[in-house]
């Protein structure tokens, strides 16, 4: 559900390619950035192991009952997390 401008489709494709599956554009309306896929090619990208990366699949727009999301006009805030262990 994120929209993005021409020049956010025009960094994402510079960057990773028009091939990697990150924009999903159809017709007479905005480009939306698959924030999910984009975060896992740079965390592999960095080198993180792909067994190691988990996604939640949880998106603020449609699941706007268990998070604020700016996007729809709330007003709250939203953190993540990120655990790092030595193996």
């Amino acid at each position: 559900s994120y929209e993005v401008g021409e020049e956010v489709i025009e960094t994402f494709n510079t960057v990773y390619g028009h091939d990697a599956g990150l924009m999903v554009k159809q017709p007479d309306a905005k480009a939306k950035l698959d924030l999910w896929k984009a975060n896992k090619l740079q965390l592999l990208d960095f080198g993180v192991p792909e067994s190691q990366i988990e996604i939640a699949d949880l998106c603020t727009v449609k699941n706007n009952n268990f998070f604020f999301s700016a996007r729809r006009g709330d007003a709250g805030r939203f953190a993540a997390g990120i655990l790092i262990t030595e193996n």
